[in-house]
């Protein structure tokens, strides 16, 4: 939907998150600590190949600080999420012409074979970001089994995957999102496996960089920011994008939630809350019907992401 220009009322915050109905996943296998928040580093991990084997108040009150540069990589020649619909008011959405351009590359397709699609970022040589609820179903109580990534999927006559399928090594899920399911933490990093010829998908693609946001209410740092992903409203493999989209909404009760109006779809779940820089400050949750809603990456969360980002090797 068109941004309103100043300061708009303060979208009201929901106590819990919607999260996606999954019509398979697979089961938990690893526990790797007691309480998983920003202050303790607990959390739980899903090794997919074990399981494949197996079976406040204005725009003067924030800061932003950016923890990584993109990596452009080489150089390339020119239905899971919610139900219910996350279109604001007037569709502003625009079909992204060239996926394989500076920063939509590093936007991906998350699937696999019953669960629908989400939709994912490269942030490092090894990992990509995505909303927790792609991963872990709470009302099963188990894992997904999207285990394949498809960076920069495109669709004209046919689906293409210029950077190739990429297939999960593993996910990481705050234990505080798996026992109570709250869109403040429902945020997951998935590390995937090399090709078979040792490149990982970094090398071979780039990723984006991370910023993190110290504030609360109106932030203009975010006013350029766009939301980008394979809305399930659109063909499968269609890439589309909505933003600038201002209006950024950061909550003085819970600075880990933020409002938005960037218009999205199920199956745009996951997708980045990224600058025009290829910076990602955050990544896209939960529709509504005057105001959509994400994760924003705090300087604490921030770290935490890049720590779990660390390549895998």
């Amino acid at each position: 939907s068109p941004a309103a220009c100043g300061l708009a009322p303060a979208p009201a915050l929901r106590g819990d998150g919607q999260h996606a109905t999954l019509l398979r996943s697979a089961e938990l296998t690893d526990n790797l600590g007691a309480e998983g928040n920003d202050n303790d580093p607990a959390h739980l991990q899903h090794d997919a190949r074990q399981r494949a084997a197996q079976r406040g108040d204005g725009y003067s009150n924030s800061t932003w600080h950016v923890l990584s540069e993109p990596s452009r990589g080489p150089s390339v020649p020119a239905k899971a999420g919610l139900s219910v619909r996350k279109v604001i008011d007037q569709d502003t959405r625009g079909r992204v012409s060239d996926t394989s351009a500076f920063p939509f590359k590093y936007v991906g397709q998350l699937f696999g074979p019953s669960s629908g699609h989400c939709t994912a970022t490269i942030i490092s040589r090894t990992a990509v970001v995505t909303a927790a609820h792609c991963i872990y179903n709470t009302a099963t109580k188990t894992w997904t089994d999207m285990y394949k990534f498809a960076p920069a999927r495109d669709k004209t006559f046919a689906v293409s995957d210029e950077f190739g399928v990429w297939r999960v090594r593993h996910s990481l899920v705050l234990k505080a999102y798996v026992e109570k399911g709250e869109m403040q933490n429902d945020l997951a990093v998935v590390h995937l496996l090399p090709r078979l010829d040792g490149k990982y998908i970094g090398d071979v693609v780039g990723f984006a960089g991370l910023g993190a946001i110290d504030g609360i209410g109106f932030i203009d740092k975010l006013d350029l920011a766009a939301v980008t992903g394979y809305p399930g409203d659109r063909d499968f493999g269609e890439m589309w994008t909505s933003g600038p989209c201002r209006d950024f909404f950061v909550y003085p009760e819970n600075a880990n939630v933020v409002a938005h109006k960037c218009d999205t779809y199920s199956g745009n779940s996951g997708s980045a809350i990224m600058d025009p820089d290829g910076i990602v400050f955050g990544v896209h949750t939960d529709g509504g019907t005057e105001w959509n809603f994400g994760n924003i990456f705090t300087p604490v969360r921030a770290e935490r992401v890049a720590r779990w980002a660390t390549p895998v090797l």
